[in-house]
């Protein structure tokens, strides 16, 4: 808006500035229509004189002044249109840029946080297995200490057995002697008392 005041501003200061130049060189002739004396309340804008015949030499001599006013406009539209584009492109490329800034932080962040959730999906994989090979590790080791006393355990078990029976194979063994022993006794004694007996006799 500052921008459209101020090209229309300048138009209308050339436009009086050219009417101006035009009137100075007929007014010291004493060919031109318009008084030297302004108007009152409008200083700017000349008064046409009483030598005029009709208004058709005042029209003719405004058609002049006419293009330049609106060439002027022109040019300051066209240059407020040409602020008004520049300052729209700029704000553009400027919500262009922060967009892309925008989309550019949340991928990153969007990595960031893939990166840490592989990162701890990854080291959980590492501590489960750590701990599975472990548990296994210990597992390994008790079924080893079970297999390894069961396996003590019955061959004391055999040992004690193979030897309770050596020693029962022993005692009979001794008792089959001391029997043996007794019958020879008994046989011994019954020879000699019937030898005995039939030694008077004879």
């Amino acid at each position: 808006a500052r921008v459209l005041q101020d090209a229309e501003f300048r138009a209308e200061q050339a436009y009086f500035l050219n009417q101006k130049g035009q009137n100075a060189p007929a007014a010291s002739q004493g060919q031109t229509g318009f008084s030297a004396t302004p108007v009152p309340g409008s200083p700017q804008v000349f008064a046409p004189s009483q030598s005029f015949a009709s208004g058709k030499a005042f029209l003719q001599a405004a058609s002049h002044v006419l293009p330049a006013h609106m060439q002027a406009e022109a040019e300051a539209q066209d240059e407020a249109q040409m602020q008004a584009q520049m300052h729209a492109q700029m704000q553009a490329q400027a919500q262009a840029q922060a967009q892309v800034q925008a989309q550019a932080r949340a991928q990153a962040q969007l990595q960031a946080q893939m990166q840490a959730e592989a990162q701890a999906r990854a080291q959980a994989l590492a501590q489960a297995q750590l701990q599975a090979q472990v548990q296994a590790h210990m597992q390994a080791q008790a079924e080893a200490q079970a297999q390894a006393q069961a396996q003590a355990q019955a061959e004391a078990q055999a040992q004690a057995q193979a030897q309770g029976q050596a020693q029962a194979q022993l005692r009979a063994q001794a008792q089959a002697r001391v029997l043996q022993d007794a019958e020879f006794r008994a046989e011994q004694a019954y020879f000699l008392n019937q030898k005995g007996q039939n030694a008077p006799a004879a």
